[in-house]
């Protein structure tokens, strides 16, 4: 066996969806390749970025005939907040199935590993399915196949033997990333890849600094890099940063961590390197609230090069705080505004609406704390209840077990926001906007133009589903 094609392929549905692809390079698979190209022939494919249909992604496995198919239902910007709907992927597959020669189809992501038995049934066509991180388990995997090796021994699979879906015990967590290659970026199309606003310019590539998050807040997805926080080596990252600058000349670049700055060891030896040796990048990361109790450490990543801070702001009511089990305070949340503000850093900040514990009351504190803060924009999202989070497994003791055996990443987004909440989703948008333009523009706020010019607005942004952070 020497072919090998990965594939980040293009999702699409033909029904509204809470998240969708962004432009970013597909680490995982980039490192999957690096692991495996010296001893097989790789090819890497990017059908999200190229924006590839159904039958164009089928013409590139044909074309080049691989022996084995790698893909996945997320690549890992999506991990924690994944597409739920994946037509376009059970068509891809179903048509590659029907090649003369069929390659082995191994599928990585967070369905399958929230929901390995739906998503096998789902797609007759995959062969197997890896389970957490990807990378590690897909080399073992890869060299057992082409060694006629059998999966049983590969832990982190999951496969069909006959009429039965098997399970092998879960794939231990890559704790040494230092350990692994550098993705293969030089497979990936570098000058294609983009930011979701225009503070981070191009040429753009993400970066995996650390992996994991010790908070378990309710709502987030963690399965994917579960029970650890794992970081690199400082050294290592900044030799990655000068590779991409140098090879690619890559000038923006966000850490795609799910919190960069939870090991202040880390961040601040990475910031003396990147202050010792300017690379001339413009950067952004993901950040919590209660990181912002040491400023002195965003002056310094601000010194370093940092333009953007993203941090989920979730509620500006301490009730639901508490409920998610977030671990801030809404003073904490107001000491980030304060702080990025004063540095001059662009502040993404990402909330939630009809989180478990909302009711009216929350929404109008939330809705409040903004206009204190003098913020008149904010993204809110209804909280999907996606599996394996603490928010689904409430969903499914409101809903009763037999109700609940329905559940599957097909509906899973007709539950967002109705999750142990006092209004449905519909009610808390609409009493939302209603509580913001009535604390900006007074009771009678339904008269003022510029209130209905931004309805307009909203309505347009409703129809285009957001890239988020």
């Amino acid at each position: 066996m020497r072919r090998i094609l990965i594939v980040n392929p293009n999702l699409y549905s033909s029904r509204a969806t809470v998240m969708r692809g962004r432009h970013r390079p597909p680490l995982d698979l980039a490192y999957i390749a690096a692991l495996l190209r010296n001893d097989f022939e790789v090819r890497l494919v990017d059908a999200r970025v190229d924006n590839l249909d159904v039958c164009q992604m089928y013409a590139e496995v044909a074309a080049y005939s691989p022996e084995v198919l790698i893909t996945t239902t997320t690549p890992v910007d999506r991990w924690e907040c994944p597409q739920s709907y994946l037509e376009s992927f059970f068509s891809w597959l179903g048509d590659v199935a029907n090649l003369p020669t069929k390659p082995v189809i191994i599928v990585t992501g967070t369905h399958g590993t929230t929901q390995p038995d739906w998503l096998l049934r789902r797609c007759p066509s995959i062969d197997f399915l890896v389970r957490g991180e990807p990378e590690r388990t897909c080399e073992a995997l890869v060299r057992a196949i082409a060694a006629g090796g059998h999966p049983s021994v590969i832990a982190g699979v999951s496969y069909r033997q006959e009429e039965k879906i098997l399970h092998n015990q879960a794939a231990p967590r890559i704790l040494d990333l230092d350990a692994l290659p550098l993705p293969a970026y030089d497979l990936l199309p570098m000058g294609k890849y983009r930011y979701t606003f225009g503070d981070i310019p191009q040429p753009f590539s993400i970066v995996l600094a650390t992996r994991g998050c010790p908070y378990r807040c309710t709502f987030c997805c963690r399965v994917m890099m579960e029970n650890a926080y794992v970081t690199r080596k400082p050294q290592q990252v900044y030799d990655e940063l000068k590779y991409l600058r140098e090879r690619f000349g890559v000038r923006g670049i966000f850490f795609q961590d799910w919190e960069f700055t939870i090991n202040k060891f880390f961040v601040n030896a990475l910031m003396d390197l990147l202050l010792a040796k300017p690379l001339g990048i413009t950067w952004g990361c993901n950040a919590r609230a209660n990181d912002f109790q040491q400023p002195q450490l965003f002056e310094k990543m601000q010194r370093a090069g940092l333009v953007r801070v993203n941090i989920g702001f979730e509620s500006g009511s301490p009730e639901v705080l508490e409920a998610v089990n977030k671990k801030i305070t809404v003073d904490d949340l107001a000491r980030a505004i304060e702080v990025t503000r004063r540095l001059k850093l662009h502040l993404g900040m990402y909330a939630l609406l009809n989180a478990p514990g909302e009711t009216a009351k929350t929404i109008r504190e939330t809705m409040a704390f903004l206009k204190r803060q003098g913020i008149s924009s904010m993204n809110f999202n209804l909280v999907v209840p996606y599996f394996g989070t603490a928010v689904h497994e409430q969903l499914r003791e409101q809903l009763g077990p037999e109700a609940a055996e329905h559940l599957t990443w097909d509906t899973i987004e007709e539950y967002a926001g109705r999750t142990r909440t006092q209004l449905p989703p519909w009610l808390a948008r609409l009493y939302q906007r209603h509580t913001k333009y009535r604390l900006s523009s007074g009771p009678i706020y339904w008269l003022r133009p510029a209130v209905w010019a931004e309805v307009g607005r909203k309505v347009v942004g409703r129809m285009h589903p957001h890239e988020g952070k």
